[in-house]
């Protein structure tokens, strides 16, 4: 077999450099305007600017979960064998504003995402108590909740704080 012979022609070209390739690219596109959307609707779309918190989250200290809003330093030395017994004055949902506040002696129950009353430091899980067996009393248990279960105002995010920064992608469904 005959083996074919290749030829090259040698051409001179008119390259471009890399800032003459940019600079026709960019003089040739327009930047999109940029929009403001509800967030149900940027799927597939990317930041133009920093998305800041509008608002505080939580707006207010809540409870972490359901149980007897109550002032911690009663409970110290609350256990299965040296109940201590508070006179409950109220019950809290999720959305409702307190009404009254904590006293001494007192507990109010509360329920998960309910805002903490003034003057409880400390959330006691329902399964420490005896869940009101006396009606309007209810006996803690355990020490062990004393100062906890709060989640604190602005845990999340707070009025101003950076939520999300612009990335050179769109937002994809996770």
């Amino acid at each position: 077999m005959k083996k074919q012979e290749t030829r090259f022609e040698v051409r001179s070209a008119d390259w471009l450099t890399l800032n003459q390739a940019l600079e026709v690219i960019l003089s040739s596109t327009q930047p999109l305007l940029s929009e403001e959307l509800p967030v149900q609707d940027c799927l597939g779309r990317s930041l133009s600017q920093d998305l800041v918190a509008r608002a505080t989250l939580p707006p207010w200290d809540n409870s972490a979960m359901d149980g007897y809003a109550v002032r911690g330093e009663e409970i110290s030395n609350a256990g299965t064998s040296t109940p201590v017994g508070l006179s409950v004055t109220g019950v809290l949902h999720a959305g409702d504003l307190p009404g009254s506040s904590v006293g001494e002696g007192e507990a109010i129950r509360i329920m998960t995402g309910a805002p903490i009353p003034p003057g409880a430091d400390s959330v006691i899980r329902v399964e420490d108590t005896d869940s009101e067996q006396t009606p309007g009393i209810v006996s803690v248990l355990s020490n062990r909740d004393k100062g906890r279960n709060i989640r604190p105002a602005g845990q999340d995010m707070k009025l101003g704080d950076q939520v999300l920064a612009p990335v050179p992608r769109s937002l994809q469904q996770q």
